[in-house]
């Protein structure tokens, strides 16, 4: 796993800290091979660059706050526990991730990002990022409130990391 040099205020997570917590979760909870049961994460190949490279590019790309940052964790995280069929693996963890960042950046974000955009730059189709959005939020059961304790916590560990 590559972890990326923090830059940021002091007291505030950064999103290279936040992208080296993101590798953890990923690290401690992913499976090595594709599973039998296909989902709409499945990638056809394995992307070229690791999970914590990719969020800290789409961070940077969208310049999203660190509170977006921390709830796309908080969710990719939720999905890993919710539903037993999705799981994270290196041909699953790109999607779920990307999933996770545009529900968390039209959660979080006044101006949020307009789909083709982030399509473009993240290198799906609009209509695949539009799917995968609504099977990420099929799958957190639409539950995208995060309590300042859960918040709180995911942002003590990030700042650990960076």
């Amino acid at each position: 796993m590559m972890f990326v040099r923090p830059v940021g205020l002091p007291g505030e997570p950064t999103h290279a800290g936040i992208a080296n917590l993101i590798g953890l979760f990923v690290k401690q909870n992913q499976r090595e091979n594709r599973c039998s049961i296909a989902s709409a994460f499945d990638a056809e190949h394995l992307p070229p660059v690791s999970i914590c490279t990719y969020a800290f590019f789409l961070f940077g790309a969208f310049q999203c706050s660190s509170a977006t940052a921390l709830y796309t964790l908080i969710y990719l995280e939720r999905a890993a526990r919710a539903h037993t069929r999705t799981h994270i693996t290196p041909y699953t963890i790109h999607r779920l991730f990307l999933s996770a960042f545009f529900v968390a950046c039209k959660y979080i974000e006044d101006q949020h990002e307009n789909i083709k955009d982030v399509a473009h730059v993240s290198g799906v189709r609009a209509e695949d990022l539009k799917f995968l959005e609504f099977s990420f939020l099929q799958i957190t059961s639409f539950q995208l409130y995060v309590s300042q304790e859960v918040f709180d916590e995911h942002a003590q560990l990030a700042l650990t990391l960076g």
